[in-house]
């Protein structure tokens, strides 16, 4: 009884420290993925503090296959379709709502003695791919990945791979056309449009008879005066010619060549994406040797490299983002003074200060967002582009200058990781740590919108 007792205790407490450990897979599938100058790969190195991607440490990936929704459906589009539309779909709909909003124009118009009416037929196609994942099994990592670890280099591990890696990405692609004919009655042509539908509902079906374009409808649809609009994105390889519509024939191949296109498991944006930590990895465990035939790789290690994994990718990335606005700031300063603030008499060159307009780069059409060049020169001094470098300095070594040996800041933090084994101490029991990590990563508005310089406009003084 008494050693049932003892197993309960210990069986409790393990299960306390389990529940702990956040050393787990996560799906992120928010507006993170938005960005489409990065490019999230399979076995690419995440860090979830940062938002950020690292290298790519995986020599030999092997990936699961994917499956596909595909979602084809036609909507008559009329004058209060926005009302519509806004009500009949998400938010994340918002490249369809661009679409119709560029295209949908004009619903009348007069032609001599004739009134023409306009009527829209939306051709919607929707392509989601899932479950393409890492075939982890048959993957493995890069030789100098594997080398890193073998040497017992793990913080040198994360800072290059990051604390997680990307293990499966789910895709969406999409296929608008619009299809706009006019008629001298103010009604829809019923007829018509159950015919073109036909038609195009039988994309799958090459060229059998019921959706064979006969000579018929096809004088029809010029008489009409058929018109076509496409767009598309997250198409995968293939010949852009064979995907653009110059007729209804045409069009009908062009919505079977781009299903075809977006099958590729490689094509779409990017919706969703699951990164896991790479201690759940085996082959990292296997060459972290951090277990032994006893016993396997315990809770409290998996935490601790877990979460100073983490902390070291995020310091690292606040190190780099304020490099990057000092850089970005003494840029952006160098070219006010070389372009805008030397006035030199004897070529008439130089801006008048008051008078001088930069664009909001986030707002670019927007006149009340303009900054002045004398505003820009007072907010972006030269005691102010050095402010961002001395911020980097108090960041990594707690004080506004380097020093050889720092006792606070995020190299202090690092290094005490460091000696005393990223699997043996938490970086919570670091001061160094846990001050460095209350920085954040920096956010400059000014830097973020205005920089680089774009001329707005210039206002040439009535006595000019």
């Amino acid at each position: 009884m008494k050693k049932l007792t003892k197993m309960a205790v210990a069986l409790a407490v393990l299960s306390t420290v389990a529940t702990s450990v956040s050393a787990s897979s996560r799906v992120i599938r928010d507006n993170r993925l938005k960005d489409l100058g990065i490019s999230p790969v399979l076995g690419r190195g995440y860090s979830i503090a940062t938002n950020t991607y690292q290298s790519t440490c995986l020599g030999k990936i092997e990936t699961t296959q994917p499956s596909y929704d595909l979602k084809y459906r036609y909507i008559e589009i009329e004058q209060d379709w926005e009302t519509q539309y806004r009500r009949s779909f998400e938010t994340k709909n918002t490249f369809k709502f661009l679409f119709l909003k560029n295209n949908v124009n004009v619903f009348s118009e007069v032609e001599g003695n004739t009134t023409y009416h306009y009527h829209y037929i939306f051709a919607d196609i929707d392509v989601d791919s899932y479950y393409h994942s890492l075939s982890e099994g048959n993957s493995d990592l890069s030789e100098s990945a594997a080398s890193l670890l073998t040497k017992g280099d793990v913080v040198g591990f994360f800072d290059s791979c990051g604390p997680y890696y990307v293990r499966s990405i789910g895709r969406h692609s999409s296929f608008l056309g619009l299809l706009r004919y006019r008629t001298t009655s103010v009604e829809r042509d019923v007829n018509f449009e159950l015919e073109l539908k036909s038609k195009m509902r039988g994309f799958f079906s090459g060229g059998s008879t019921d959706t064979t374009i006969s000579t018929e409808f096809r004088t029809e649809t010029q008489t009409k005066r058929l018109e076509i609009n496409i767009w598309a994105y997250g198409l995968g390889k293939g010949e852009l010619a064979d995907i653009i519509p110059t007729d209804i024939d045409s069009f009908k191949d062009s919505v079977r060549d781009v299903v075809k296109t977006m099958q590729d498991p490689n094509a779409g944006r990017i919706t969703t994406m699951e990164v896991a930590p790479w201690i759940e990895n085996t082959q990292f465990q296997d060459l972290l040797e951090l277990e032994d035939e006893e016993e396997k790789l315990l809770f409290e290690k998996k935490k601790n490299l877990e979460a100073n994994a983490e902390i070291i990718s995020e310091l690292d990335r606040i190190d780099r983002a304020q490099v990057d606005q000092y850089f970005k700031a003494s840029n952006c300063r160098r070219i006010l003074e070389d372009e805008y603030l030397n006035i030199d008499d004897d070529f008439g060159g130089g801006y008048e200060p008051e008078n001088t307009f930069f664009s909001n780069l986030s707002q670019p059409n927007s006149q009340s967002s303009e900054i002045s060049l004398e505003a820009f020169d007072a907010v972006l001094s030269t005691e102010k582009v050095e402010e961002y470098l001395i911020a980097n300095y108090i960041f990594n070594y707690g004080q506004p200058e380097p020093t050889p040996e720092p006792e606070t800041g995020a190299l202090a933090c690092i290094k005490s990781i460091h000696e005393q084994g990223i699997d043996q101490v938490h970086f919570r029991n670091i001061s160094a740590c846990v001050d460095a990590r209350l920085t954040g990563v920096p956010v400059s508005p000014l830097l973020d919108n205005y920089c680089m310089p774009e001329l707005a406009r210039v206002i040439i003084p009535d006595d000019a």
